[in-house]
């Protein structure tokens, strides 16, 4: 009976570490960054937004004290990320995907200018969205 026991709690301990894996996955995707001036100082109350742009749905943050933002929970597709800040040209990035568990980066340098000015950024020009803060991999298993 006791050899019976030992069996049953290996069994269990066996199960708990085979589906914590599992449990870590993420089938969303993240996009953070950090808003900047041309000076290099960090711009609060800017309106980030994300665009999905198959779904048309947007998602909506502002900057800290210190110029940072992050954007969870985003569904795989493909997104248009938008900065604004009053006394400042708008910012938009091209499309871009985001793919299953992804964690992206962007660096935004805002311009002095009117609001109803927009700085494209194309991806020649820019450092674009990379993933460091992980170095895990996912999916997107299509229809």
């Amino acid at each position: 009976m006791n050899r019976t026991w030992t069996v049953v709690a290996a069994l269990l301990l066996f199960c708990a570490f085979a589906s914590a894996p599992a449990l870590a996955q993420n089938p969303t995707a993240v996009v953070n960054g950090i808003v900047l001036d041309a000076s290099g100082a960090a711009v609060p109350d800017a309106h980030v937004r994300v665009v999905n742009q198959d779904t048309n749905v947007a998602t909506e943050r502002v900057t800290g004290a210190d110029g940072a933002f992050t954007i969870i929970n985003l569904l795989p597709g493909n997104y248009v990320l938008t900065v604004e800040k009053s006394g400042f040209k708008k910012y938009a990035t091209p499309a871009f995907k985001l793919d299953v568990n992804q964690n992206l980066t962007q660096k935004v340098s805002l311009e002095i200018g009117a609001a109803t000015e927009t700085v494209t950024v194309n991806e020649n020009a820019v450092e674009v969205m990379v993933q460091r803060a992980s170095t895990e991999l996912g999916t997107t298993i299509g229809p």
